[in-house]
């Protein structure tokens, strides 16, 4: 991908079953370039995993790399998979500037932290308050149901949630203030991100152009264009009705009718009603994104939210506004 991932998600598209699932792989929980990590399932309740051995994600100082057997999970012979992998460091120190692009660290950050049930602060450096953005934690000291992968975000409100990995409500949160340099957890004996003596892991997305964004959209049950902003390459959409399942678009389908399941683990599927304007695909724009009339992304009346990620190919992130940040591919 041209730089060192901290962060890559999987997914194999071709088959749907066990090995379908979405996994996270980063360094700060362990990625190595043997192949040793701990491993999250995006999608799945009872979400963490320890492999070890050179079948896994490994880090590579050019990108990332997977096993060389036929691993189950990311390799298979004549499977296809999709990616997103973010980087890790910005070279001569990043951007943030007047001359330079934005820094990897002004708009992401992965951070690691255990449950206290009193208020505490996930102090990360990025601003959420003034440019918005979203995260993403999940309970890492076990392997039960309660271990899930909850996404937050500005526009809904920290007491808001969805589950990555069910098709269930909207359901609440605890995060009580997104601040200009992270964001702050409520008091109180919340499960899935602030119990006592839990561990939590989080990750912090913030809007940027050609990073990432999100918003919402009422739907209309025919076909309508959605203007997102990103102002850059999409390489990922997730969309999201509360209490119907979430719906993804990735760079991979570019060129077709394809969607996918983010919270299942399909194969993805065909049709111009999803991603599209129910007669043909329209892949998506620097500016804006076609939905259907398939009630997953747009039944009449109902609202939807969405969250885009970009794909950098030539990106003007950086000290010298020359690097890329963000790739997603298969």
């Amino acid at each position: 991908v041209g730089f060192e991932a901290e962060f890559i998600l999987t997914k194999r598209i071709t088959n749907g079953g066990q090995y379908d699932h979405w996994k996270m792989h980063d360094q700060t929980r362990g990625m190595t370039a043997s192949g040793t990590a701990e491993t999250l399932y995006a999608n799945l309740s009872g979400t963490r995993q320890f492999f070890t051995g050179a079948n896994w994600a490994q880090t590579d100082s050019s990108g990332w790399k997977t096993g060389a057997s036929s691993n189950g999970y990311e390799n298979v012979n004549g499977s296809k998979y999709i990616y997103i992998a973010i980087r890790k460091t910005m070279p001569t120190g990043g951007g943030g500037g007047s001359t330079g692009g934005l820094n990897i660290e002004d708009v992401y950050s992965i951070n690691r932290y255990t449950g206290t049930s009193a208020t505490q602060s996930v102090t990360n450096g990025v601003d959420l308050s003034t440019e918005g953005g979203a995260v993403i934690t999940a309970r890492t000291d076990v392997t039960n149901s309660s271990a899930r992968s909850l996404l937050t975000d500005t526009t809904r409100g920290g007491d808001k949630q969805f589950d990555l990995g069910d098709s269930g409500a909207e359901a609440t949160y605890n995060v009580s203030s997104f601040n200009t340099d992270g964001y702050t957890l409520s008091s109180g004996n919340y499960l899935q991100g602030n119990y006592t003596g839990y561990d939590y892991y989080s990750q912090t997305f913030r809007n940027a152009d050609d990073f990432f964004t999100h918003g919402t959209y009422t739907g209309n049950g025919t076909t309508q264009t959605i203007t997102h902003g990103l102002n850059g390459t999409v390489g990922m959409i997730w969309i999201k009705m509360s209490g119907n399942h979430w719906a993804f678009w990735h760079r991979g389908f570019a060129g077709t009718n394809s969607w996918n399941y983010l919270n299942l683990a399909y194969a993805s599927g065909s049709s111009n009603s999803v991603f599209g304007n129910n007669t043909t695909y329209v892949d998506p724009t620097t500016t804006e994104f076609t939905v259907g009339s398939d009630s997953k992304v747009n039944s009449n009346g109902d609202t939807y939210s969405y969250y885009v990620f970009a794909h950098n190919d030539g990106s003007t992130h950086g000290d010298d506004s020359s690097q890329d940040m963000i790739k997603c591919g298969t």
